[in-house]
């Protein structure tokens, strides 16, 4: 579904599973065209920029697919946190 409050759910979702601990901040500004976020664990910042994926592209992904972007835009940080 190419709906923004629909994917950034998922990245929320998938983020959770990956370091329960950690929070993802969205762009609102990007909405509903780009999906924009950062991820925290607590003050650490693990995504050195914010990734920025068109809302259409996240919805094509597979879960599989969403947890791997998600590893890459920390540089695996987000399992180490966990």
């Amino acid at each position: 579904m190419d709906n923004y409050q629909v994917q950034s759910g998922r990245i929320v979702q998938t983020v959770k599973n990956l370091c329960p601990n950690c929070v993802v901040i969205f762009d609102s500004g990007r909405a509903p065209n780009w999906v924009r976020f950062l991820i925290k664990d607590g003050s650490i910042m693990l995504t050195k920029a914010y990734p920025e994926f068109p809302t259409s592209e996240v919805a094509a992904w597979s879960d599989e697919k969403l947890r791997q972007v998600i590893e890459v835009v920390t540089g695996d940080l987000v399992r180490k946190a966990a």
